[in-house]
């Protein structure tokens, strides 16, 4: 007994527990010996625990047997694991003699086990009895409560598979389990992966929510508080997919994918899976066309007799996942038709290459081992080539293939992709010219087109071109040619002194309208001339200095003459004419002008000549012209200097007394030379002691003289000239010295003084008296010319006629000796002036200047002298030559010349005058001189271009506009021009480098950008070069070379504006063209082409996609946008303008719930016009249609932007899923122009109503083994949904029984045997649980579960619970459904009630009052109906016959 019922807690899953208190208490009130026990029964009630695959229960009870070895089971059978000594039993029952205490111990030694993964839930009531062999205890119990813990979902099985490089996708989860014995939901999913490998689901995210980050998984419900059910989640894991596409290393063997489950209450379970790799050997792999395109073929073309061509594309690939060598390539060439003439280029390399060749085919083996790189270098310089002359068109298949080389495995062949190689057969024959130059002529005076000059032929040895050819001319200034005939004809007047020879190109075409050839031949015409014109110098007169040491034949001058007639009337002879005749020192070549010295020149002699130099032609009769050629001769330092010697002296001898002072002149040495300038400057010396020479050539005596020392001095004088070289003489000079007397002789007065008029001649006596009467000696001390003194008699006299501009006074100092003493006066002599001398200038002068000398520069100092003196000799200056008047300012005092006017070379270039000097006296006195200008040219002027015609017009489509015949260029300089530049602005486009690349003929050079391009010809100017180029909007082309402004101008004539676009863009182009010479640039001249455009196009519309879908119930569906509607006209501007637009709508079903519309009237109005037919549904079909109106003014911009708003709505809540249509037509102010497209719409239906379980009859009654209920067909169950019928499809159907009290005696089923014609598989099939997947139709779903089938075999089914549930639920991927079918159970009284005893024999003992027969013998009733009652018991006693 206890004092209580015992209670303790059992942990599910946890160790057994005690079922009884330590204070349990066995008593016996008997007296006597200790009490002895005999048995006891310890059992479980309900609920139990029962493992139908075990066959047993799951929960049961355990003891200790060691108490006392006597006691004995005597209840179920158990068994012993092995080394344990724990008995198994669910009810026990001990019997056998021991004490209370014993059993007391053995009762509280039994513990409660529970090993069910979910045990039932409740409570167990453990009952406890004992009896000693006579009564039997009453029943203790106690109660075990249990606290169930979360079982975590147990995921199989764990797999280990086998993945092969290259493999594709692998279902590593199609076996996979989920159990989960708490409940049959999820929470997520957590999946990782490596970064390597891709892992692809296939689940229906209107149901699933997935997370990806980087190689984790992560899967949910959608809605945060929805658990799914482990079969939706088991139906998305077995489509799991493993992908890896790298290439797998040795070192990384496997991969492990980690799936986590979590259940509705955070258990985790873990399952992983191992990918182990297994590498193979893969094959090379060739891609002929590179990795950015579609198809690994490659596609050429080959044009005939052009170089060969590369046979696989520039990006063409080569790849082995496994090796980095390829052992061969291999080239079959199929489709050859020329023989030996085709074949495959390779270049040098280090492989074997071998070939094979039949009729049609070839086959290349380029073998040896080698890097990948290497041989795919080989393939990309592979070439086909084909040296037949006219090769035959067609299509050639070149098939390539690789092969690897893995270790000693055999060769892998790769893929084989083709190239394809089109031979196209050219027009590739130029005609031919049966001449490359022909050569006629024609007279200057030859009447126009009398004759034909010449007759040109040419032939075409093409076979695929017409052979009709048609001849031009490069130029028809002049000559023109017959198309047919090739007869060339004049057509203008010619000249031969303007040309005498025309050279152009002849130009042969075919007649291919293709691809039409032109060759091009020369041809010459020569101009016989007439002797018309005379000989014309470059000048008309020349001036050349010549210095006077040339040798004999040196070249002074090279004239030169023109003659514009041709052959012997166009040649010159040269001669010369001078009064001198023979004695003139020069000569001319006769031929060609050279003129040149015929003897040595001495300016000493001449030094100025002056003559004519004649040139005649060889005409009959000869013409001549005259040209005059100044020479000045310039002096050279070839005169040495000569001593001024007395008359018949080759020395000088000079004589002086002993008593003359220091620095007393003795005498003079002059000299003189015949050279002028510098080189006539003479310098003398005299070496002595004694005597100095000074500059004047005075000796004066330096040191005492003494006569009784020496008497005479011999010394040397000489003189140097200051040329270059300097020259010099020498001369002896004696020196005497004489003795003195003591008496000075005496002049009668100290001075004398005297007056004469200029060229007077003077004669005076100037007489002294000598005390001594010694004879006297007069002489000058000084020499002073031209006066001469008589020695004896001291006459004073003049050796010429005084001259006043020589001296205007003469002082002279006469000295008087007896021998001793001297005595001096003073004479003086005054002229009066006489005006007897002209100015005279120094030199003629001549000056070279640029013409650029600014205003106000002194270009030289003109210098005359006059000897005279006083207003005599006073000089002024003038000029008296217009001309130089107009540019010259002379200072009539200075002389100095000053440029008042800024000289033009091009109006003036030499300027030639005389410069006049005038003294004052009376009567006046004139000198002259010449002065030449020579003026250079200087750059000074900016060439210029012009053109009369400025603006243009191009008409659209209009062909060339020639731009250049007003164009005149002009330099006033004499330099030549360098270049131009014309540079085209045209507005943006797209082009291809094929449309930049169109050539214009052979003589002309011009480069089209998107059609629009400059000709111009160059091809008859030589010195003119040409470059072309185009850069974004501009076209400039650059004509350079040397040459005239006229050259330019003709080359510039021939500019051609050429634009060949259907519609130009834009409203103008402005070419610019500037000319440069070396220094300076011209005002651009600006050309203005106005493009004319017309409205030669219609407007149209199109579409991008004509097949639009809308869906029930979404929103409006933006028709313009999705179609990509368009409207375009090729025109521009105003003519690109629209006017309406009309739309119809076709197939509309409800004119209040569908149509069209049009969110922006903004620029233009849109309207409905009106319906057409009714709203009758004929089958599937409408005949309703809407009118709408877009309209307004507008451009094919406006009308796009408006359209791409155009939107269809459709709001009825079920619409029919036929097609609409909608015509839409353009219209500009063109009647004739119409542009229609249709769109279809395609309308679908959507998921937008859940599946609905119709269940009529839904409650049943189940009688005990009555056999399988029908279900499905007894209730009418059906699904049904209000969507079309496309949308109704299902994609899961779960059955589901509960409770299941009867285990595996009792289920639910289905007939699946036709499943096999349905999308539909059994992914869960338990008793109680069954899971349908698979996207299939409503009837598909119903037909299956009509079959619905509830089953029980149980004979005795377990009761209190007699209801079952079977719920039912549907998922079309969208909603979900439930309902139920109720079963009740009911149970028969099939069984009849056993009665049992455990003692059925019993001794009575005489003198007992009684016998507990009942408690003794264990009575026990026990019927297998469940709920069953006794009604009675009748008890019998009978007497046996003993």
């Amino acid at each position: 007994s206890t004092s209580l019922p015992f209670q303790t807690n059992f942990i599910e899953n946890g160790e057994p527990v005690y079922v009884s208190s330590r204070s349990l208490r066995i008593y016996d009130a008997d007296l006597g010996s200790p009490p002895l026990i005999l048995g006891a029964i310890v059992y479980i009630t309900y609920p139990l625990d029962y493992n139908p695959q075990l066959l047993t229960t799951e929960e049961y009870l355990t003891f200790s047997p060691f108490y006392n070895s006597t006691i004995i089971n005597s209840g179920l059978r158990y068994t012993h694991p092995q080394n344990s000594n724990i008995s198994r039993f669910i009810q026990l029952e001990f019997s056998g003699t021991a004490s209370i205490d014993v059993y007391q111990k053995l009762i509280r030694s039994i513990r409660y086990h529970n090993v069910a993964e979910q045990p039932n839930a409740g409570g167990r009531i453990i009952a406890f009895s004992v009896y000693d062999g006579i009564f039997t205890s009453e029943n203790v119990t106690s109660i075990i409560n249990f606290t169930f813990i979360n079982d975590v979902p147990i995921l199989s099985p764990i797999q280990k598979l086998f993945y092969t490089e290259g493999q594709g996708s692998l279902l590593i989860w199609e076996n996979l389990q989920i159990e989960d014995v708490d409940d049959f939901t999820l929470k997520r999913i957590v999946i990782t992966h490596s970064s390597e490998s891709e892992l692809k689901l296939s689940f229906d995210d209107s149901i699933f929510l997935i997370s990806e980050s980087n190689s984790t998984i992560i899967l949910s419900a959608r809605s945060s508080s929805t658990f799914l059910s482990i079969e939706l989640y088991l139906v998305v894991l077995r489509s799991a997919s493993y992908l890896n596409q790298r290439v797998l290393p040795t070192d990384f063997p496997s991969e492990t994918i980690e799936l986590l489950v979590t259940d509705f209450q955070d258990g985790v379970s873990e399952l992983n899976t191992t990918i182990c790799f297994a590498d193979i050997d893969t094959p090379p792999y060739l891609d002929l066309n590179g990795p950015d395109l579609p198809t690994t073929n490659f596609k050429t073309i080959y044009y005939e007799n052009s170089l060969p061509i590369q046979v696989v594309s520039p990006n063409a690939t080569l790849t082995d996942l496994d090796s980095m060598l390829l052992s061969s390539l291999s080239f079959d060439l199929s489709g050859v038709r020329d023989g030996l003439s085709e074949t495959l280029v390779f270049p040098l390399s280090d492989v074997i290459i071998s070939s094979n060749r039949t009729n049609s085919s070839i086959s290349y083996q380029l073998v040896g081992i080698n890097t990948l790189d290497y041989y795919l270098d080989l393939l990309k310089n592979a070439k086909y080539a084909n040296s037949f002359n006219e090769p035959t068109p067609g299509i050639r298949i070149l098939s390539i293939q690789a092969f690897n080389k893995e270790s000693d495995m055999p060769p892998m062949s790769s893929n084989t992709p083709y190239t394809i190689i089109e031979v196209v057969n050219l027009n590739d024959n130029f005609p031919l010219f049966s001449l490359n130059k022909y050569i006629g002529n024609i007279s200057e005076g030859e009447t126009i087109g009398s004759r034909p000059i010449l007759r040109i032929s040419a032939s075409d040895a093409d076979l695929f071109t017409f052979t009709q050819l048609e001849f031009s001319l490069s130029v028809d200034s002049h000559f023109q040619i017959n198309k047919t005939t090739g007869e060339v004809f004049s057509i203008m007047p010619l000249d031969a002194e303007i040309v005498d020879k025309f050279v152009f190109e002849v130009f042969v075409t075919d007649n291919d309208d293709v691809m039409p050839l032109t060759s091009t031949a020369q041809i010459e015409i020569n101009v016989l001339d007439e002797n018309d014109n005379q000989p014309k110098f470059s000048n008309t007169s020349y001036f050349i200095e010549v210095s006077e040491d040339v040798s004999v034949g040196h070249t002074v001058l090279n004239v030169t003459a023109t003659d514009e007639d041709s052959g012997n009337r166009g040649m010159i002879q040269y001669s010369l004419f001078s009064i001198l005749g023979n004695s003139l020192p020069f000569q001319i070549s006769i031929e060609s002008g050279v003129i040149s010295t015929t003897q040595l020149l001495d300016r000493e002699d001449f030094s100025f000549y002056n003559f004519t130099v004649v040139a005649s032609d060889l005409g009959s009769p000869a013409l001549s012209s005259l040209a005059t050629l100044s020479i000045l001769i310039t002096d050279v330092n070839d005169n040495f200097p000569i001593f001024n010697l007395p008359p018949l002296s080759t020395h000088f001898v000079f004589e002086v007394l002993e008593n003359e002072p220091v620095s007393s002149v003795i005498g003079i040495i002059s000299a003189s030379d015949l050279d002028i300038g510098s080189n006539g400057d003479i310098t003398i010396q005299l070496s002595s002691q004694f005597f100095l020479l000074q500059a004047t050539g005075e000796i004066i005596i330096v040191r005492s003289l003494d006569f009784e020392n020496k008497t005479r001095f011999e010394l040397v004088a000489t003189a140097e000239d200051n040329g270059i070289p300097s020259l010099t003489s020498s001369v002896s000079v004696l020196i005497l010295i004489l003795p003195v007397n003591d008496n000075p002789p005496i002049f009668a007065r100290d001075n004398f003084t005297f007056i004469r008029n200029e060229s007077s001649i003077f004669s005076e006596l100037i007489s002294a008296t000598d005390a001594d009467n010694d004879t006297l000696q007069y002489t000058l001390t000084q020499s002073v010319f031209p006066f001469l003194l008589d020695t004896r008699t001291g006459l004073l006299h003049t050796s010429q006629a005084l001259d006043y501009e020589e001296a205007v006074s003469y002082s002279l100092s006469i000295q008087v000796t007896d021998g001793v003493f001297n005595s001096q006066t003073q004479i003086i002599v005054n002229l009066i002036d006489q005006n007897d001398n002209s100015p005279i200038f120094s030199e003629n002068y001549s000056l070279i200047i640029d013409e650029t000398f600014l205003l106000g520069t002194v270009l030289l100092q003109v210098t005359a002298l006059d000897r005279d003196s006083g207003v005599n000799g006073n000089v002024t200056y003038f000029i008296n030559d217009p001309t130089a008047n107009q540019y010259l300012l002379l200072n009539s005092v200075t002389g100095s010349i000053t440029l008042k006017q800024m000289f033009d070379f091009e109006i003036l270039s030499i300027l030639s005058f005389l410069v006049y000097a005038v003294d004052g006296g009376v009567p006046q006195l004139t000198g002259q001189t010449t002065l030449v200008i020579l003026l250079t040219d200087a750059d000074d002027n900016p060439p210029s271009i012009t053109s009369v015609d400025t603006m243009f017009q191009f008409i659209e489509e209009s062909g060339p506009l020639f731009l250049g015949s007003e164009i005149e260029v002009v330099d006033n300089d004499t330099h030549p021009l360098i270049e131009a530049v014309i540079r085209l602005t045209t507005p943006p486009c797209v082009f291809t480098v094929q449309e930049l690349q169109i050539g214009c003929d052979n003589d002309q050079l011009c480069v089209s950008r998107c059609g629009e391009m400059l000709e111009i010809n160059v091809s008859s100017n030589s010195s003119i070069s040409l470059d072309y180029v185009v850069d974004q909007g501009y076209h400039t082309i650059t004509l350079y070379g040397s040459s005239t402004p006229a050259v330019y101008q003709s080359v510039l004539s021939s500019l051609v504006y050429i634009n060949t676009q259907s519609e130009p863009l834009g409203d103008t182009r402005n070419i610019e063209i500037t000319v440069r010479d070396s220094v300076q640039s011209s005002v651009p001249l600006l050309l203005t082409v106005s493009i004319i455009l017309l409205n030669d196009n219609c407007p149209s519309i199109s579409t991008s996609n004509s097949m639009v879908n809308f869906s029930e119930g979404s929103v409006p569906l933006i028709v313009g946008s999705e179609s990509g509607l368009l409207v375009h006209d090729n025109d521009f501007q105003f003519n690109s303008s629209v006017r309406r637009v009309l739309i119809q709508l076709n197939g509309v079903e409800s004119i209040e719930m569908e149509g069209l519309d049009i969110n922006d009237t903004s620029t233009l109005v849109f309207t409905t016009s009106g319906t057409l037919g009714s709203s009758v549904n004929l089958g599937s079909n409408f005949n309703l249609s809407l009118l709408y109106t877009l309209y307004g003014p507008g451009d094919t911009y406006t009308y796009t932007t408006v359209l791409s708003k155009l939107q269809y709505f459709n709001f009825i809540d079920e619409p029919s899923l036929s097609n609409r249509h909608i015509i839409l037509s353009i219209f500009d102010d063109t009647p004739q122009c119409l542009s229609q497209v249709n769109i279809t719409i395609s309308v679908f239906g959507t998921n937008d109503n859940a599946p609905i379980i119709h269940i009529p009859i839904s409650s049943f009654d189940y009688v005990e083994e009555s056999g399988p209920l029908s279900l499905g067909s007894l209730s009418d169950v059906s699904i049904q949904d209000s969507d079309h019928e496309q949308e109704n499809i299902l994609i899961s159907l779960r059955l589901r029984l509960s409770p299941v009290p009867d285990g595996n005696q009792e289920s639910i089923q289905l007939n699946t045997s036709q499943l096999s014609s349905t999308n539909i598989q059994v992914l869960v099939e338990s008793p109680n649980l069954l899971i349908l997947y698979g996207h299939s139709s409503l009837s598909s779903y119903n037909s299956i579960l009509s079959t619905l089938t509830y089953i029980n075999s149980a004979p005795e089914p377990v009761y209190p619970t007699q209801t079952r549930v079977v719920s039912v639920d549907v998922d079309d991927g969208k909603f979900m459904s439930s309902n139920l079918f109720s079963i009740f159970l009911q149970l028969l009284n099939d069984n009849l009630i056993e009665l049992s005893v455990l003692l059925s024999s019993f001794d009575f003992v005489e003198g007992t009052s009684s016998l507990p027969i009942g408690s003794l013998a264990s009575f026990s009733l026990f019927d297998e109906d469940r709920d069953s009652f006794v009604s009675s018991i009748r008890v019998s006693l009978s007497r046996s016959r003993e």
